[in-house]
């Protein structure tokens, strides 16, 4: 569903299928959101951020 979006956004196919799809971009991008939010939040409850 995420790819079909893309490509009627106006995302070309290939750039879909590159570097592991939109997919998988989206969810590195979402773990590299959530570890650095996590990081944030232990070390503003502990007085280190």
């Amino acid at each position: 569903m995420i790819e079909y979006k893309a490509v009627l956004s106006g995302v070309s196919q290939r750039d879909v299928d590159a570097t592991g799809g939109v997919t998988q971009q989206l969810m590195e991008g979402v773990t590299q959101n959530y570890s650095t939010a996590i990081d944030r939040t232990y070390n503003g409850a502990l007085g280190r951020g």
